[in-house]
């Protein structure tokens, strides 16, 4: 016993191995930009969702929308997160650099929406802009929706 089976059910010396981590490839990318947007990456990342909303709403580019929707998805509104990246994409110049990461964004919402069609068009759309932009993640997307398919 390494005394911490009280803490988490179990000896982490032995017994099964611990669960593969989600490789770095398939976690979304930062935000671009600094200053609040900075800090607003770093709260997602620890679910301060009040708090990246707060900083989302306190500029008008698609970074700042694509923060907010990250909050509103991760409180569960995907709803509402769709709804803001849909209204800032749709505004936005695809040489921004939030554009691809707002579009793999959207298209993760519009799965999780039932709208699988919607999705894969996104994805094919991020992949005629940059077929290097989250390959793996947007490969995991593909997946996603195989599987929801049936």
């Amino acid at each position: 016993d390494d005394g911490l089976a009280s803490l988490f059910g179990g000896s982490l010396t032995g017994g099964d191995p611990a669960p593969e981590a989600p490789s770095a490839a398939v976690v979304p990318a930062p935000l671009p930009g600094g200053g609040a947007l900075a800090d607003a990456e770093a709260l997602l990342r620890v679910c301060a969702w009040d708090r990246v909303d707060a900083l989302a709403r306190s500029g008008q580019s698609l970074a700042h929308a694509l923060a907010g929707a990250r909050a509103e998805r991760g409180r569960g509104d995907l709803g509402s997160a769709l709804a803001r990246l849909r209204a800032a994409v749709g505004e936005a110049a695809e040489d921004d650099p939030a554009y691809l990461a707002a579009l793999v964004e959207s298209a993760e919402l519009n799965a999780g929406t039932g709208k699988l069609r919607a999705a894969r068009r996104l994805l094919d759309e991020v992949e005629d802009i940059d077929p290097t932009h989250e390959a793996a993640r947007v490969e995991r997307i593909r997946r996603g929706i195989q599987l929801l398919r049936g």
